[in-house]
């Protein structure tokens, strides 16, 4: 499998896709087919060195969902949001790998894709009013009133 591994954090930071073997499944974990994972400010700050150095290589990303390839609680095929907690892609091999084991406590079941009709767009995507409203909407705790 492919896995995006850092090998130096810092400016610039070092960043190698490597092949290695599909992790195995422990008692207690799940084995998912990676098929999204976020970049968002962590994995940046880790990457950049915000934190210090990190345990390199380590495969960043502690977010993410996928597809269980093999489990104890969950059949084959399952779409399953993944919650890296603290230390997936912090202090151990995170979502930046087309295969991952996640503790099951942390994944979250995904409710299969919609196949029914798309809902039509909301008029404030399609155009702009002919008119000016006659008076602005008041806002209660973030919400039109």
């Amino acid at each position: 499998m492919k896995a995006i591994a850092t090998r130096r954090s810092g400016t610039p930071g070092e960043m190698t896709v490597e092949e290695r073997p599909v992790p195995a499944r422990r008692p207690g974990q799940t084995l998912v087919r990676v098929r999204t994972a976020t970049i968002n400010q962590l994995a940046n700050s880790l990457r950049t060195g915000a934190f210090g150095s990190l345990p390199a290589p380590i495969v960043l990303g502690n977010e993410g969902a996928g597809t269980v390839e093999e489990s104890a609680i969950l059949p084959a095929g399952t779409r399953v949001a993944v919650h890296g907690h603290g230390d997936m892609g912090v202090t151990i091999d995170g979502l930046y790998q087309q295969y991952v084991t996640v503790p099951d406590q942390r994944l979250l079941p995904l409710p299969p894709p919609s196949t029914g009709p798309k809902a039509p767009p909301s008029p404030s995507t399609t155009s702009p009013p002919t008119s000016p409203s006659p008076t602005p909407p008041t806002y209660s705790a973030g919400r039109p009133s």
